[in-house]
């Protein structure tokens, strides 16, 4: 949501009023934006030569704003070197910089240009256009408000000046200033701006803010008659703004396929921490108990994470995990800790094809290690509701291979998917996500693998979320302690206060 705010429109210069009717119809051609005809028009070297400047000028607007930025910077270059001092000139060349996506050349010219005239609507305009394409919201507004108080009735100035309001309002609710960005929203003029988009960063904000408790069940059986249940609790809640605190216990019980049993009860506590509008950082600590036939135990876990957007196109994650090994009872009774490093990122190659990849390494308080890759292309065909297919790939490998769990040389993975999910705020929801694929591990012929995966659920106007998932995969994944088949299920409910 950046944008697309800037608006940029043509004025007429003092030099324009007072030329002569030997160019009233090329004006009117620019101004009604028949750039081909103007281009044609000012090209024309019959032309009165006393209006040389003029139609320069003139001839370099349709080029610009019909799409030929490099002719049109060119032919302005030319203008300021024969005409150095001119204001006019100097103008238009800092609005080719913007029309060209150069902000900070713009920047710096329109700088001098309010200096030197800060009487001037089309400098103020322009500076505080060049500002916010940077991100300089308070500049940017403050010289939009110059402008305006200079040209009170300038209705572009005023859909301008609120289109600021609304983009500052989004930088401030992703830097988790939650108070400031409902503070600029109110000062927005709803007459001069598109007033669903307005709503819709109240709402964002508004679910930003609030309190939710939840409650989940879940269970889940292996082709090893490995099974689980898990029985959780959780509550999250805004603090201070920018932190965002969460609870949670949970209760699970292990079964493994001669009925033995062993549980757990955890309690965690986490703080998520926006940084600024493109970084966010999570700390989670976790105090796990375990309940054996003949003994309990306490253990320790926590996690570190670093999140944010680098540019608009990448996203990136690194983090470092401490856990336990308890995909099942069996490797939960190993009492085998797990330090795992990971680095994410998620790189949109155009607004529709994207490139995920994941690597980690992952030492075990055995000694032995881990190192796996994950690569996921895929494009994104519809998004209301989102239709998106693509491939993953993955790549995990062990140090050495321990028989007490499952711990492959190598393990290879293919597949393709075909997802389809739609989450309102308000309504039904649902995802639904099918794959299929082949591994190899290490020896082993490659098998035909398949995973499914559905989501449905329903959001209620008080604010109550009800919902029901399911997950079935073949894939011996070391995710699922080396079973062959494996499926899970649960219930959701929550509640936003």
């Amino acid at each position: 949501m950046r944008a697309t705010l800037m608006v940029f429109v043509f004025f007429c210069s003092y030099s324009y009023l007072s030329s002569q009717a030997e160019l009233e119809a090329g004006f009117d051609l620019l101004e009604n934006g028949q750039y081909e005809a103007a281009i044609s028009f000012f090209s024309d070297e019959t032309l009165p030569e006393a209006y040389s400047k003029t139609v320069n000028i003139c001839y370099a607007r349709a080029l610009g704003l019909g799409g030929a930025l490099p002719q049109a910077m060119a032919v302005l270059q030319d203008l300021s070197f024969q005409y150095p001092e001119d204001t006019e000139v100097a103008l238009n060349v800092a609005e080719a910089f913007l029309w060209n996506s150069s902000y900070e050349e713009a920047l710096a010219l329109y700088a001098s240009l309010v200096v030197d005239n800060p009487q001037s609507f089309v400098a103020n305009y322009g500076y505080a256009n060049a500002n916010a394409a940077l991100d300089k919201d308070v500049q940017a507004l403050r010289y939009m408000e110059v402008a305006l108080s200079l040209d009170p009735d300038n209705e572009q100035a005023h859909i301008a000046f609120n289109s600021i309001l609304l983009k500052s309002a989004f930088n401030l609710y992703k830097a988790g200033r939650y108070t400031e960005a409902v503070a600029t929203l109110d000062r927005i003029n709803e007459q001069y701006i598109d007033v669903p988009k307005v709503e819709a960063l109240r709402s964002q904000i508004t679910t930003a803010t609030q309190s939710n408790f939840g409650l989940q069940y879940g269970r889940d059986i292996d082709s090893n008659d490995n099974s689980s249940s898990r029985y959780g609790l959780n509550v999250n809640f805004g603090f201070a703004e920018r932190h965002r605190i969460s609870m949670e216990s949970s209760y699970r019980q292990l079964t493994d396929a001669q009925g033995a049993m062993t549980t757990q009860q955890s309690v965690t506590f986490g703080d998520r921490i926006k940084i600024n509008k493109r970084l966010e950082f999570s700390a989670r600590l976790a105090a796990v108990g375990i309940q054996y036939t003949d003994r309990s135990e306490t253990r320790i876990t926590n996690q570190l994470k670093l999140t944010g957007f680098l540019s608009q196109k990448l996203f990136a994650e690194m983090a470092y995990t401490r856990d336990i090994n308890d995909v099942n009872k069996a490797l939960l009774e190993l009492n085998l800790y797990t330090s795992n490093l990971s680095l994410v990122s998620n790189y949109m190659l155009t607004k529709r094809l994207g490139l995920f990849s994941r690597t980690e390494w992952q030492e075990q308080s055995d000694d032995n290690r881990l190192v796996g890759q994950v690569f996921s292309l895929y494009y994104t065909l519809n998004n209301v509701p989102l239709i998106r297919i693509g491939g993953n790939g993955s790549f995990q490998s062990y140090k050495f291979n321990d028989p007490r769990y499952f711990t492959p040389e190598y393990y290879r993975h293919v597949e393709l998917f075909f997802l389809v999910e739609k989450m309102n705020s308000e309504g039904w929801q649902y995802r639904m996500q099918a794959n299929v694929g082949h591994q190899s591990i290490a020896e082993t012929p490659q098998q035909i693998t398949y995973k499914l995966e559905g989501r449905l659920g329903f959001a209620f106007k008080s604010k109550i979320n009800l919902s029901g998932q399911f997950a079935y995969n073949s894939a011996a994944q070391l995710n699922t302690g080396g079973a062959y088949d494996h499926f899970q299920a649960g219930l959701n409910l929550s509640y936003s206060l």
